[in-house]
């Protein structure tokens, strides 16, 4: 028996096989894109409200170095609820 699972299927299946694991009343750790329509995000949410369940979509650059400073550096902004950021990821030292 679990409780949580993790969606890292391609990016068209996510809302799929999200809103099957809130059906099975499982906690959904949700790879992004969340969904790839409006649409399917709409019965997605709706899905996740009946339940009990924790959602999470995870997106790594929220850790990354350039965010976090960004984040303090303008909290006179107040709740900053959207950042796109150009980020080049190398992984070089």
């Amino acid at each position: 028996m679990f409780d949580a699972v993790m969606i890292l299927s391609p990016d068209q299946y996510h809302a799929e096989h999200a809103r099957k694991a809130f059906a099975a009343g499982l906690h959904v750790f949700l790879e992004k894109p969340a969904c790839l329509t409006e649409s399917e995000f709409r019965l997605l949410n709706e899905d996740f409200e009946r339940t009990d369940c924790v959602g999470m979509v995870g997106y790594m650059r929220c850790y990354a170095p350039a965010f976090q400073k960004a984040r303090a550096l303008l909290p006179e902004f107040g709740p900053i609820r959207h950042v796109r950021i150009r980020d080049v990821i190398c992984e070089g030292p």
